[in-house]
């Protein structure tokens, strides 16, 4: 029957006004819990729903739905007891956010320290002097709602003179890029929100962010200064040029993440100003990576979309074609897809084209699967009954309705844990990989719930369709898993920076994960890449799992990585510890593991996210719930439903840089 197709999107904007839009969390107080409740739908809504008479109208009908009343809210009856066991979940992501600043504040920053020793309570210079811990943390304490950290942090870039580094070590284009650069536009995009005005003490602030930053970029500029536009990445401490010793130009190479992770921060400084010179000096490195040729004119990309990890600066080609998702590649891949979501006009086509390639060659030559399939089931949501009622109430007697709901509601996919292999020039594999690495499921899911929305538009993908980005939503989800499961087989339960693996013919589940070959790293330095992906794992899916799984790793970083000053990285993630009555010894063996290390990261991402997954809110720097959406098509040939659907009309309104800085996107594509 088409009436059905027809009435359906109608049913769906009934049941929003009917359970109510999320209450947003206001600065300085907490939202009260949203009630279900059923509230008159305005009968012009209605009627100009209804009077839609044939399919190109229907199909705007969603989108209608979503702009009228907004998206379903995430849980059609949240547990009041869950939603209180998060409220203070929440609370104790900030109390370790406070211990963290509150002790670099006092012991560091006021001795232009860019971090602190967590161990000593000593301050050290690692990024140049300028302050990174406070920098790298601005964003993430404006996201908590934390005037007095953000306010010292303010006055604290007042002073930096970005022109030159404050001490003898070379500068770093891109990791001054997406800390320094990529926090203080992030503040200024942040700040910028009327409703978070209130925070700033100084009303100059917004004027000196664009200062600050454009004051860094020309500095960092000469970076870019060479024949091909593909950036060396070192610059002398004066910032007058290149920083190494017997700089041969020739012969140079840069990794392929440190020149290709620039174009997200150098075009939003672009848009801000209004000055295109900084875009177009990423720009131009970021085209010459995307010709992936050696010197000898022979492609280097092993597979569609894979590149090597290393290129002259010279001439931009590439100096082999080995390479993997880790480090020396990683944020590569993941701006592919970042930057056409930034501004996917300009940034059009080639970008998220090559992220697609890469993705698609991943999944079919990379994925591995070394461990058995978790004992869980599928996530199941809330019960169906509740949901009944209410269209019974709507609606008494509509079964079609609930029959198709009924399908959207239920899951389709159980995730199967899946690890990411690296590859050579010759297109072996090997079974190696990284803490680094393990933002790729993540960024995967990303991608797909991004390119779903936007397939439906009339620039279509060509050969991409529902069934290639389900197959690519599924084997994010299969990363993500396959990451848990590394940290949940080490005795502290945390995952180590480097582990490898045997073939799936020899692991079985009385094989330990850490029975492995070398190499391995088993050190931990407070990375965040795996409470990334559950981040975007629970924002696809809804299942809260990835929730528990985020605060079972907190639980272990306040266990073994806590001491008096800070969080500390620690030496080995299976430190075994003595039986729990031997108290004394179990302190001294916690705290012998520890390295006097904690990197800027650990408040600007790894918290950051630990906060974004368990906070009760829908602000709109968070990434759209769900993944994918009915369309009319989709319904009369009574095709599956996605299991937590994505209405139309919520694009993402912020990306994060790779050091999980939110930038205020341009817009979706038109």
């Amino acid at each position: 029957m088409r009436t059905a197709p027809l009435l359906f999107p109608v049913f769906l904007l009934l049941l929003s006004f009917a359970l109510g839009t999320p209450h947003r969390h206001t600065h300085g107080r907490r939202a009260e819990a949203p009630v279900a409740r059923v509230r008159e739908v305005s009968a012009a809504n209605a009627a100009e729903a209804v009077e839609l008479k044939d399919a190109s109208q229907a199909e705007q009908v969603p989108r209608r739905m979503a702009a009228m009343a907004g998206p379903l809210p995430p849980d059609l009856f949240p547990d009041p007891a869950r939603r209180l066991l998060l409220n203070q979940r929440t609370e104790q992501i900030k109390q370790a956010f406070m211990h963290s600043w509150n002790n670099y504040n006092r012991l560091s920053l006021g001795q232009s320290g860019d971090e602190l020793k967590p161990k000593s309570g000593k301050a050290d210079n690692t990024r140049n002097g300028w302050g990174a811990t406070a920098i790298d943390a601005l964003s993430t304490a404006i996201m908590m709602n934390l005037a007095d950290p953000v306010n010292d942090i303010l006055k604290h870039i007042r002073t930096v003179d970005f022109s030159k580094s404050r001490t003898k070590q070379t500068v770093s284009l891109f990791e001054t890029t997406i800390r320094y650069l990529g926090g203080m536009l992030s503040a200024y995009d942040l700040l910028s929100d009327d409703s978070r005005r209130g925070l700033v003490r100084n009303n100059d602030d917004l004027r000196m962010l664009l200062a600050q930053s454009t004051k860094l970029a020309d500095a960092l500029s000469v970076a870019f200064n060479t024949p091909s536009g593909v950036p060396y990445d070192e610059l002398n401490p004066e910032m007058t040029g290149p920083g190494k010793p017997g700089f041969d130009m020739a012969n140079a190479t840069n990794y392929l993440a440190q020149a290709g992770t620039l174009i997200l921060e150098w075009t939003r400084l672009s848009n801000v100003t209004n000055n295109p010179k900084y875009a177009n000096l990423a720009k131009r490195a970021q085209l010459k990576l995307s010709d992936p040729v050696g010197r000898a004119g022979v492609s280097v990309e092993p597979m569609p979309g894979l590149v090597g990890n290393e290129v002259f600066v010279s001439d931009g080609a590439f100096k082999n074609g080995g390479g993997s998702w880790g480090g020396g590649s990683d944020s590569y891949y993941e701006y592919l897809i970042k930057t056409w979501m930034y501004d996917a006009n300009n940034h059009n086509r080639y970008l998220r084209n090559k992220w697609a390639k890469a993705v698609d060659s991943s999944r079919k030559f990379l994925r591995s699967y070394p461990f058995p399939e978790p004992p869980r089931s599928p996530f199941v949501r809330p019960p169906f009954f509740d949901v009944q009622k209410i269209v019974n109430k709507l609606y008494p007697g509509s079964s079609q309705f609930l029959n198709l709901f009924r399908i959207a509601y239920t899951p389709k996919y159980k995730p199967r844990p899946a690890l990411m292999q690296a590859w050579n020039a010759d297109k072996t594999v090997a079974n190696a990989s990284q803490h680094l690495a393990c933002f790729d499921g993540g960024n995967i899911l990303l991608g797909a719930q991004v390119m779903y929305e936007s397939i439906h538009t009339p620039r279509s993908y060509g050969k991409w369709g529902h069934n290639d980005l389900d197959d690519i939503y599924q084997f994010g989800l299969d990363l993500v898993e396959g990451c848990h499961y590394v940290y949940s087989h080490t005795a502290t339960g945390i995952g180590p920076d480097f582990f490898s693996w045997r073939g799936s013919d020899t692991i079985n589940q009385k094989t330990p994960f850490f029975s492995t070959p070398e190499p391995i790293d088993k050190a931990y330095g407070l990375r965040p890449e795996v409470i990334e992906s559950y981040y975007h794992a629970f924002r696809v899916t809804g299942d809260p799992i990835y929730q528990d799984w985020a605060w079972d790793a907190f639980v272990a970083f306040e266990k073994f990585c806590k001491t008096e000053f800070g969080y500390a990285s620690i030496k080995d993630v299976n430190l075994w510890l003595p039986p729990a009555n031997d108290v004394a010894e179990t302190k001294k063996r916690i705290k012998e593991n520890w390295l006097d290390q904690q990197e800027s990261f650990w408040m600007a991402e790894t918290l950051k996210y630990l906060y974004l997954i368990l906070v009760d809110d829908d602000e709109d720097w968070q990434v759209p719930r769900g993944y994918g959406f009915p369309t009319l098509s989709d319904i009369i040939n009574q095709k599956p439903l996605p299991s937590y659907p994505r209405w139309p009309g919520q694009q993402n309104k912020w990306v994060y840089n790779t050091e999980a800085h939110p930038l205020k996107v341009v817009g979706p594509e038109q």
